[in-house]
């Protein structure tokens, strides 16, 4: 399992030597090459609009573009809380109490509308 420690200097160690900037680097890393590779089926499958009448493509299309949105949406606060050790989004603790919790709230619903895209591909 994940072991996750985030004591008074701020260590930030997840599973042996995988520390929270090394973490922060794989991430952001991850990112970029979400966002281009997303990009790419959206803008390919935008330029040639013959493939748009199969269902196949437009399942896929709306796969990507729920991929893109949490490449661009969500990523970006996983990278931040990473590098920074703690969720650090909000001037007061109940500030950040509350974007923590909307960011995981709208990441877990990206994520479903994702899964649900795969499942309607599986029928398709």
């Amino acid at each position: 399992g994940i072991n996750v420690t985030n004591n008074q200097s701020h260590s930030f160690i997840i599973s042996g030597q995988l520390t929270g900037p090394l973490l922060a680097v794989v991430i952001g890393f991850e990112m970029v090459v979400a966002i281009f590779l997303n990009l790419f089926v959206i803008l390919f499958t935008l330029c040639h609009p013959k493939t748009l009448k199969k269902s196949s493509t437009i399942f896929l299309t709306s796969l990507a573009v729920a991929n893109l949105l949490v490449s661009c949406l969500f990523m970006p606060f996983t990278f931040i809380t990473a590098a920074a050790g703690e969720w650090i989004i909000g001037k007061t603790k109940e500030e950040k109490e509350a974007t923590c919790k909307f960011v995981g709230f709208m990441f877990s619903y990206t994520v479903g509308l994702s899964v649900h895209t795969l499942a309607l591909i599986s029928f398709d």
